[in-house]
């Protein structure tokens, strides 16, 4: 009983106050994308706004912190995208953010808490002794100490976040970036990098899929163990799923595939009365009377549709997932393999490529 009600708090609300604050962040996301669209010379100023904003609190953090990541991800070919340079900026100022909302009352639970993203930094800036490029070991270590640690602080300051803000934040981006992405789905605009895997408003597929796999993943799994099934959730997932087979970003996919196969395994020992799916009602059932009838229409093209996107040949040649890889990223992670086992504890340095031409 205790196990069946801990799943079901999981499942997002979709009461108004939700959807007032979905349609906050997405205007929020979106005005900011369409300033520096308008007016490319505003973008230096939306990022100074940004970091004046991450100060005041840490739900201001959050949106100041993602904000000035879409808009370092924007494709360059559609948005003049300022210096990313500023993108630290806005990350030294949520952290500064962070440090006046704390004061000195919780400094050593958050320290306890950094231990292992301290040794980590220590460990990186030794391996500087041993670079051909130790001042940008250092830099790189300095940046991924004050972005990890940052994080770290908002994630310690969920309770004062809220979960419902949270949800309502980062499902206005999901809106955003998929919204304004969906015309380039038939415009070359959408496909720069390779003219092939789909990156919309972003700068690569790969940064596309990455960023959508977590939302589909998460929609997924509402929709799996929730205690009812909301259409909106569906159609969402459904445009999310698409979309990321759209970038060809296999490892959007797979961190798709794996967290929504772990958060199953873990409810099915959750439940030890046993797995038991969700009563639909008649609207409900309709819709999956729908999606089942699309999916057997679509399935020619779905299927063409998947293999291209697991084996990257939209031509008539078949490859297997074995010579896929060997054509692929095989010969990178064979170099990458062999630099870890010359120094499998330092490396090349935190943030020096594997390879020696950089």
């Amino acid at each position: 009983m205790v196990a069946n009600r801990a799943i079901e708090v999981q499942s997002p609300p979709m009461g108004d106050r939700l959807v007032r604050e979905i349609l906050r962040s997405a205007g929020f996301c979106a005005a900011a994308v369409l300033a520096v669209w308008l007016v490319p010379a505003a973008g230096v100023l939306v990022f100074l706004g940004l970091a004046g904003w991450a100060v005041t609190g840490p739900r201001r953090a959050v949106q100041a912190l993602t904000v000035a990541w879409l808009l370092s991800s924007l494709n360059p070919v559609i948005y003049e995208v300022p210096n990313l340079g500023y993108r630290w900026l806005v990350i030294a100022a949520a952290a500064l953010g962070l440090a006046l909302h704390w004061g000195l009352s919780d400094t050593r639970r958050f320290l306890r808490a950094s231990v292992a993203v301290l040794l980590f930094v220590v460990l990186a800036a030794t391996s500087a002794l041993f670079s051909t490029s130790p001042d940008l070991v250092l830099f790189k270590t300095a940046a991924f100490a004050l972005g990890a640690l940052t994080l770290l602080g908002l994630l310690r300051c969920a309770a004062c976040i809220g979960r419902e803000w949270s949800i309502g934040w980062f499902l206005g981006l999901f809106l955003v970036v998929v919204a304004l992405s969906a015309p380039l789905l038939v415009h070359p605009n959408g496909y720069v990098v390779n003219g092939v895997g789909f990156q919309g408003i972003l700068d690569h597929p790969q940064v596309l899929g990455v960023f959508l796999a977590p939302f589909v993943a998460g929609l997924l799994i509402v929709l799996v163990e929730g205690s009812t099934w909301r259409p909106p959730l569906l159609v969402a997932a459904l445009v999310g799923s698409g979309f990321l087979v759209a970038t060809g970003a296999r490892t959007g996919g797979v961190a798709v595939a794996v967290g929504v196969g772990l958060a199953v395994g873990v409810g099915l020992l959750a439940q030890r009365s046993g797995w038991r799916l969700p009563r639909h009602r008649r609207r409900e059932l309709a819709v999956a009377g729908v999606l089942v009838l699309w999916v057997l229409v679509a399935t020619p093209y779905a299927q063409a549709a998947i293999q291209e996107y697991v084996v990257k040949d939209p031509g008539d040649e078949t490859l297997s997932l074995a010579e896929t890889f060997a054509e692929g990223r095989g010969p990178l992670v064979a170099e990458s393999w062999a630099r870890f086992a010359e120094s499998p504890l330092l490396g090349r340095g935190f943030g020096v490529s594997a390879s020696p031409d950089g």
